[in-house]
């Protein structure tokens, strides 16, 4: 996508933080002018006047950032961070944290998803109220069946029913 470069916020805790200030600002550079795959199309001068550095400091950055790196997280082409190609600098492992989600875009992706999946499904979903009809008979009956049972009489330990309170209180005066 031109004009735009993925930053991957873990990178200030990164071995690259631990380099010099000028591999830091041509890496950043690199991610911003790079191509789908990584790719930055330019001469160590150019790349000198995207990053606003000297020719030194790009021929110093590009050799720490071309130089195996002990203490990168990834193990990709032993830690380096990009390689000289024909034509330009390749940024090693950039199609790898560009396909990373970061959290937003997981839950963007996983909204979209849903919403795919229900619209497919809808056909799958039973109307809690189909196939049900309203039967009064039935609730009549089972109202009927509730009736009955008095909740007011509850049965001693020896089998004798318990007076309901308002059975107690009808014998006594107040």
């Amino acid at each position: 996508m031109a004009g735009y470069g993925k930053i991957w916020s873990g990178i200030t805790e990164s071995s690259l933080w631990d380099g010099s200030k000028e591999a830091r600002l041509l890496f950043v550079t690199l991610l911003a002018k790079a191509d789908g795959v990584g790719f930055v199309e330019a001469a160590p001068s150019g790349l000198a006047r995207l990053a606003n550095l000297t020719r030194a400091e790009i021929d110093s950055a590009l050799a720490e950032l071309t130089s195996p790196d002990p203490e990168s997280k990834s193990k990709t082409a032993d830690g380096r961070r990009v390689a000289i190609v024909p034509r330009g600098v390749c940024v090693v492992n950039y199609e790898e944290y560009r396909a990373r989600r970061d959290d937003e875009e997981r839950r963007q992706y996983m909204r979209e998803y849903m919403r795919e999946y229900r619209k497919k499904n809808t056909s799958h979903v039973n109307n809690v109220n189909s196939g049900k009809s309203c039967n009064p008979q039935l609730a009549q009956a089972e109202a009927e069946a509730e009736e009955i049972k008095d909740p007011t009489q509850e049965m001693k330990p020896m089998g004798e029913p318990v007076p309901s309170s308002q059975e107690s209180l009808a014998g006594e005066t107040i």
